[in-house]
């Protein structure tokens, strides 16, 4: 009996170190990827996840406040993991992607668990597994480090539902066992807090009780949708701005066609893995497009097929969960698209099911074993291949851009493959992709911002405030804009102008800290110490990051005579940014006035090396 134990264990051991080397061996070069599309928000621009201060804004509004962005999405989970991450490796990005491989390759050892807890099956168990962490169609959600929030939220809703699940199984009466009520709690709302979709748990652990006849805990369960209910209302009432369903115009029934349409692609995306791509788009199709029939056809025959099955609670539980899954994102509440690869992370699960039963078939007898190892790794190897092929153009965003649009034309990824091109300094591609994005959408003032700071960036002005004017035409909101304008005024000393242009900036996003700084910068230039100091000490407030408003309050606190809030200033700024020259030299000579002959001969040593040259410190410094 004891040897059955330690050789069940050691497979169990092996299947789980089979799926870690899988997952490492798939995902091994996406750890060099750049920041993408919206890594940006999230990680590079995003002030919030530089320090735990910011924790009550993170929990108070939605994922893109932190860049100045407003976002539909509540996800404070997932910007608490980058706030960890950057306490742990800053802004290198290889961190960021280890998190999400590992995240990846944990939902699949959950999925392992949780499988083997329903079916008791070790081989189907491990084969759902496997082909969950290395199928391509999951690039979306591991490579790409924004779409981590899938994987994270799937970890906890996996380790909720294993929980819930041994209490089921083990629990013949009411009573609760206290450290699995705790664990399936907490995991649940982390879930919530972590993506939208997690809402749908309860709905996937009621299929659960309905097909293996198991009863139902009321108390446990009842603990869950009361958490599901209290999310509702927190996100309907406190959180109630961040619930818009954005310019859809259309109604639920305009949109079910294209559900349908993409029934059909995601199936034939999970049999056939290939022309992966991130852009969809929020198209419109009609109910007689031959795949939206397509995919009604499939949705029935699967459903059919179920229902005439129930007695195969394999077979049923897999396809139900499958379309359970998906319920979140068939766009009866309307999406930003009516497709996206990523959508896929959890129904794919009801898919691999079905694969890894058939694959294990394939084992039951022993004449046929060689042939079933080696369909196996086939299929194992050729996923594997093509996710490490997938990962490539995930590896900077002119790639991605590029790639994405063999596949699909908008003005938004026409509009990011002109950032990015900008920020290679290659001006003219990235002009004439910002041309093609105004020629499919001209009334996208996000699309003329853009246009203006690449002018900006060639010192023509002239040009940047044309396109920047448009932008505020279009959106009259656009603090951006307002921001840029400002800044056009401010180069040209026209202050009065400018300082318009920054308040109404302001006045649309509170916490523009940018808008705030060039404010206080102003006022210096007007010799107005006290509103140039109001409007640093609020920008630094917002970003405790920004180096040019530490370097400007030093410089208000010198002709304050307050040299002690000065040096504190303009130490930040290096802290900020160790090559802020000007921050150096001011520091030598304050030192110097102080006496201290030695910290102003480091600091202007520093600011020298940084291409600052000062022949009143250089000769006091050479006199000492």
């Amino acid at each position: 009996m004891k040897q059955i134990v330690i050789r069940k264990r050691w497979i169990y051991i092996l299947s789980m170190a089979a799926i870690v080397i899988a997952g490492l061996v798939s995902y091994h070069n996406a750890i060099n990827g750049e920041f993408v599309w919206d890594d940006m928000v999230l990680i590079k621009d995003n002030m919030y996840i530089r320090s735990f201060a910011h924790l009550d804004k993170v929990f108070t509004r939605g994922i893109g406040e932190g860049a100045g962005v407003q976002s539909n999405s509540y996800r404070p989970l997932q910007i608490v993991s980058y706030m960890v991450g950057y306490a742990l490796w800053g802004a290198d990005v290889r961190g960021y992607h280890l998190l999400n491989i590992l995240c990846h390759i944990c939902v699949a050892i959950g999925i392992f668990w949780l499988s083997l807890l329903i079916f008791k099956d070790r081989l189907i168990s491990f084969f759902t597994g496997l082909l969950f962490v290395v199928h391509p169609i999951h690039t979306g959600a591991v490579t790409y480090i924004s779409g981590g929030a899938d994987s994270a939220a799937a970890v906890f809703m996996i380790v909720c539902s294993i929980f819930y699940i041994r209490s089921s199984l083990r629990q013949s009466s009411e009573k609760i066992n206290i450290n699995n009520y705790i664990i399936v709690i907490i995991s649940y709302a982390a879930a919530l807090l972590t993506r939208e979709n997690s809402l749908i748990l309860p709905i996937i652990l009621l299929l659960y009780h309905y097909t293996f006849k198991r009863k139902i805990n009321t108390k446990l369960f009842f603990s869950l949708v009361v958490i599901a209910v209290g999310y509702c209302l927190l996100r309907i009432t406190f959180l109630k701005d961040m619930l818009s369903a954005g310019d859809s115009v259309t109604t639920m029934w305009r949109r079910i066609p294209g559900f349908f349409v993409a029934i059909t692609r995601y199936l034939k995306l999970l049999i056939a893995p290939v022309n992966l791509h991130m852009e969809y788009g929020n198209k419109l199709f009609s109910v007689f497009d031959p795949k939206c029939i397509m995919g009604i056809f499939l949705s029935l025959f699967l459903l059919v097929v179920a229902v005439m099955k129930r007695k195969n609670t394999f077979l049923f539980f897999s396809i139900m969960c499958f379309f359970v899954t998906i319920l979140p994102v068939s766009n009866i509440y309307p999406l930003n698209a009516y497709m996206a690869q990523h959508w896929l992370y959890l129904p794919s699960i009801g898919f691999f099911l079905i694969a890894a039963k058939i694959i294990s078939v394939l084992f039951k007898g022993r004449k046929q074993i060689i042939i079933a190892v080696v369909i196996s790794l086939i299929i194992v190897g050729a996923c594997s291949f093509l996710t490490i092929k997938q990962n490539r153009y995930w590896r900077d965003s002119v790639t991605l851009y590029q790639q994405t649009l063999k596949y699909a034309s908008s003005s938004r990824l026409y509009n990011n493959l002109g950032v990015a091109y900008k920020e290679r300094g290659d001006f003219d591609k990235a002009l004439e992709a910002y041309g093609i994005a105004l020629k499919l959408n001209s009334k996208d003032a996000y699309i003329y911002n853009n246009i203006g700071l690449l002018y900006s960036s060639k010192k023509d002005f002239q040009k940047a405030f044309k396109f920047y004017t448009r932008a505020i035409e279009i959106d009259p909101n656009y603090a951006q804009g307002f921001y840029n304008l400002g800044n056009i005024y401010m180069y040209n000393q026209d202050y009065g102008k400018a300082i318009s242009a920054y308040e109404k900036a302001i006045k649309n996003n509170p916490f523009f800290a940018g808008a705030y700084c060039n404010l206080g910068i102003i006022h210096t230039y007007t010799r107005d110490n006290d509103k140039a100091l109001f409007f640093l000490r609020k920008a630094v407030e917002i970003n405790p990051y920004d180096a040019d408003a530490y370097y400007n309050l030093g410089n208000i606190y010198v002709n304050f005579d307050r040299d002690q809030g000065a040096v504190a200033a303009y130490r930040k700024a290096i802290k900020n940014n160790s090559s802020y020259a000007e921050a150096y030299n001011n520091l030598a000579v304050i030192y110097l006035r102080k006496n201290n002959f030695k910290l102003a001969g480091v600091n202007y040593k520093k600011a020298k090396e940084l291409g600052i040259t000062n022949p009143v410190l250089e000769k006091a410094l050479k006199d000492y």
